[in-house]
């Protein structure tokens, strides 16, 4: 029961039952595990190698995975085209524990083989569509996530993932849609509720980002997301005090996070409170020198005041550390709207 589980993560419950500790328990499966090289090609060996994976070093954990990889191929060889959902969960797991490596190049591999073999299966999809999001392959994991939603249309994960790979390519309402058909099916799931307050603030939908919050909030009162994001709000609508003051709430709750700082920043900004504005995002920089959040408040900040030089010069320094992120919200920032047509800011957002 416990050879499948990674030992970091498995609890021992005995409801006042006594027996032996994990520790107990991972010590008498040792002996176990020096012997699958022994074993006779099949799925014990299969097993007993991922088995085995999960409680290795790292210099040992991708030889494993290969030799996995090579049982699972004889398996699936032998097994194939009597038991293909079998077959295929092979290929599957790999691929998942790949994933956990950071081998994206080696789940997509797996996941390719899983799907050779079951191609109706759209949990294996959603897997592939997850490791080309990690490989910035966002037009292949669309695709990915619309097959897993051909074969079944109320995969409510699949619908968040394929709005937010539609957020990435930047296209909002398209994002928008996908998000409400994942709310549609789920409608008290918190991520896709945080992204959907993050596309209606990309989309200037203020006041259906602040019901969207308000229910996050009854669901979630001290989630520092959603206060970051109301404040954001907010301030937009010109709510600067109640915009402040959920911010700073999100500042007691977790006071060394350097984005509540700096977009405490661009809130005092937008209020005309410049010489405070500056000093938060002093100050998300000195919590996180190397977190781009700091220089992007500061780039709204100057912004604001019409300063195009400095402006530029703290949004280029934000882009170098987080390209992405910064160039899709400085598109739509009303902050920047003042030097929106400047030529070097517009060739910043360009790369």
């Amino acid at each position: 029961m416990m050879l499948p589980e990674n030992p970091a993560k498995y609890k021992i419950n005995y409801e006042n039952v006594i027996g032996p500790s994990k520790e107990e328990i991972e010590a008498a499966l040792q002996p176990c595990f020096s012997q699958v090289d022994f074993l006779e090609d099949g799925l014990g060996k299969y097993t007993g190698l991922l088995s085995k994976f999960l409680r290795s070093q790292p210099n040992q954990q991708v030889y494993l995975l290969q030799t996995a990889a090579e049982q699972a191929e004889k398996i699936a060889n032998d097994s194939y085209p009597s038991y293909p959902e079998f077959s295929s969960s092979l290929f599957l797991n790999l691929g998942d524990q790949q994933d956990n490596l950071d081998n994206y190049e080696e789940a997509l591999v797996s996941y390719s083989r899983a799907l050779i073999i079951q191609d109706d299966n759209p949990i294996i999809y959603y897997c592939q569509g997850n490791i080309l999001v990690k490989l910035g392959r966002y037009e292949e994991a669309l695709t990915s996530y619309d097959k897993a939603l051909q074969i079944k249309d109320d995969y409510c994960d699949a619908w968040n993932n394929r709005g937010s790979v539609l957020v990435e390519l930047e296209y909002y309402q398209e994002a928008l849609a996908s998000f409400y058909k994942a709310l549609a099916i789920k409608d008290d799931d918190l991520n896709v509720l945080k992204n959907i307050i993050v596309t209606l603030i990309t989309l200037h939908s203020y006041k259906e980002g602040i019901t969207i919050c308000n229910k996050l909030l009854n669901i979630q009162p001290n989630a520092l997301e959603i206060l970051n994001n109301k404040g954001l709000i907010l301030s937009l609508l010109g709510c600067y005090d109640e915009a402040l003051a959920n911010l700073n709430e999100a500042i007691k709750l977790q006071p060394e996070y350097p984005l509540w700082w700096a977009n405490q920043g661009i809130v005092l900004a937008r209020a005309g409170r410049y010489q405070d504005s500056l000093a938060s995002c002093e100050k998300a920089l000195e919590l996180q020198a190397n977190d781009e959040s700091g220089y992007y408040g500061k780039a709204c900040y100057f912004a604001l005041q019409n300063d195009v030089d400095l402006a530029i010069e703290n949004l280029q320094q934000a882009i170098n550390l987080n390209p992405r992120r910064c160039r899709r919200e400085a598109k739509f920032n009303p902050d920047f709207d003042s030097i929106r047509d400047n030529v070097r800011f517009q060739a910043l957002l360009q790369g």
